[in-house]
């Protein structure tokens, strides 16, 4: 199934940086990344907010993290040794229609630094529930 463009939804975030601050951003953009669209080898997840790199120290590359939700939010717990590197403690952002890929246990996933945000990938097991909400979505508006 290929897109003529990713598909972006309205999130907030909130980051818990390494000194215990709390940064709150609103107006910040979800994009449902499909696999094949501008080469994309797995659908993903990217998040983007004007300020983000304003935060979190992430400029390139990318660490594995912890990620668990908790309703429509999902909170990515980054790993002791990666916390430097990230510039932050922990990452939360409303998922909204993409909570379900997201367990309430915790579960690995690959969080990767993009010109103006992040890449959230996903284990095989939340990539199938991933797809099969982009295919639903496809189904309802085939415009899409």
């Amino acid at each position: 199934m290929r897109l003529k463009e990713k598909l972006p939804f309205p999130t907030e975030i909130e980051i818990e940086t390494l000194n215990g601050g709390l940064h709150r951003l609103s107006g910040g953009t979800l994009y449902l990344h499909p696999k094949g669209y501008m080469g994309a080898r797995n659908t993903h997840l990217d998040l983007t907010h004007p300020s983000l790199f304003g935060i979190i120290s992430l400029k390139r590359g990318g660490i594995y993290a912890k990620a668990r939700r908790n309703g429509d939010w999902v909170t990515i717990i980054v790993p002791s040794h990666n916390k430097k590197i990230f510039g932050a403690s922990r990452l939360s952002f409303n998922a909204s229609i993409f909570s379900k890929v997201f367990s309430e246990d915790e579960g690995w996933v690959w969080v990767g630094a993009k010109e103006g945000g992040l890449v959230i990938g996903v284990r095989k097991d939340q990539l199938k529930i991933l797809e099969r909400i982009l295919e639903s979505l496809v189904a309802q508006d085939p415009n899409v």
